[in-house]
C-alpha cells in the first residue's frame, strides 16, 4: 500500500527530478509487496535486488529533499 499512498500523493507540479525516484521507489515497493505476497523470501535473488534498488532509490529521495 505504501507504494500506492506515495503515487496518489505525488503532486504533478513536482521537478522530474524528484518525481522520477519517487515513482520508482513506489513501483518498487508494490513490486516487493506482490512478491512477499505470492511467498518469495528476501533471499532469494529477485527480491533480494528489488530490496536493493528499493534502498538506493529511497537514498536517492533522501538526498534530494536536503
Amino acid at each position: 500500500d505504501g507504494g500506492q499512498y506515495l503515487l496518489a500523493r505525488l503532486d504533478p507540479a513536482t521537478p522530474p527530478e524528484l518525481a522520477d525516484p519517487v515513482k520508482k521507489f513506489a513501483n518498487l515497493l508494490m513490486d516487493i509487496g506482490a512478491a512477499a505476497t505470492s511467498g518469495a523470501q528476501n533471499s532469494e535473488p529477485e527480491q533480494a535486488a528489488r530490496l536493493k534498488d528499493a534502498d538506493a532509490t529511497n537514498r536517492t529521495i533522501a538526498e534530494l529533499c536536503k
